[in-house]
């Protein structure tokens, strides 16, 4: 993010998650200096965003609204590489996750060919949900509406598990603080090398998350409890399937040993680093935020 009042928005767009990992994101710096933009102009604010799935297509639209209803100048690029899994990651998401963001990070301060300086954060949700969301609401609601029931069991207690935020809001915490950042050299310096959580609502257990929308829906969500370890067990055994069968036939089953953790384990961040030094605030209330799901999904 150079130094510069000209607010405009270009967004990297980097294949991780399924497709690869984004150690090589330290080419973003010099992607920047480059004339690759509508107006051969070199872009102010780099948003890098992740994976062709949800992250890579509704977060790209939601971003592209909320950059329009900004102000903001919006150039698109796509950016793909593929590079191997680190060799043994326990979750491999979270893996990339933070080796992007380190990489981000360790660029912030970089000296411009133009005379500025480039200032780096990483804005980052602990979880997050939507219209096009692959594991929360929409298979939730689709499988209500193919089987004219809600699914039988649940996984896990009642104990606070996750903490996510609308892909909505995600979006429009991106746009605002890219904003913010182009034209506030006072927020610019004070963000600049620093990770900060988007957060717009208290943290919950995902299956309470869920029972809020099926009953509006007019069902009784799943009340029978399948034990830790036995999901953790199922999401073993079909993380072994998986890799047996892969090479003669490709599957991504939704119950993994990854999506079991990410459930079970307890995940909550504190969003005020964020409001403090930016001013931003959820645009969509959760009301708002479930609506908007439902029409999507």
């Amino acid at each position: 993010m150079a130094d510069a009042a000209n607010p405009r928005l270009a967004l990297l767009l980097h294949h991780l998650a399924f497709n690869g990992s984004p150690i090589k994101m330290s080419r973003a710096s010099s992607l920047s200096r480059t004339s690759w933009s509508s107006d051969s102009t070199d872009p102010i604010v780099v948003v890098v965003t992740g994976s062709s799935g949800f992250f890579g297509r509704h977060l790209i639209r939601e971003l592209r609204e909320e950059a329009s209803s900004l102000g903001v100048k919006l150039h698109l690029r796509l950016y793909d590489r593929t590079t191997p899994y680190p060799t043994t990651p326990l979750n491999a998401y979270c893996a990339t996750n933070a080796q992007a963001g380190r990489v981000i990070l360790a660029s912030d301060g970089t000296p411009q060919p133009n005379g500025g300086t480039l200032r780096a954060l990483v804005l980052r949700p602990s979880g997050m949900c939507g219209g096009a969301d692959p594991f929360l609401f929409p298979p939730m609601l689709n499988f209500v509406a193919s089987k004219g029931q809600t699914p039988k069991i649940r996984i896990g207690g009642h104990t606070p598990s996750c903490q996510h935020a609308y892909a909505g809001n995600v979006a429009h915490a991106h746009a605002y603080v890219a904003l913010r950042v182009a034209t506030n050299h006072t927020v610019r310096s004070s963000v600049g090398g620093h990770i900060f959580f988007i957060v717009d609502q208290a943290p919950s257990n995902v299956f309470d998350l869920l029972a809020l929308v099926v009953r509006k829906m007019g069902w009784e969500p799943p009340t029978t409890r399948l034990p830790d370890i036995v999901a953790r067990t199922v999401g073993t055994i079909t993380d072994d399937l998986t890799t047996l069968v892969s090479p003669v036939w490709s599957v991504r089953p939704k119950f993994t040993y990854s999506t079991v953790d990410m459930i079970l384990t307890p995940r909550s961040v504190n969003g005020h680093k964020l409001k403090r030094e930016t001013g931003w605030r959820p645009k969509y209330l959760e009301e708002e935020a479930e609506e908007r799901t439902r029409q999507v999904a």
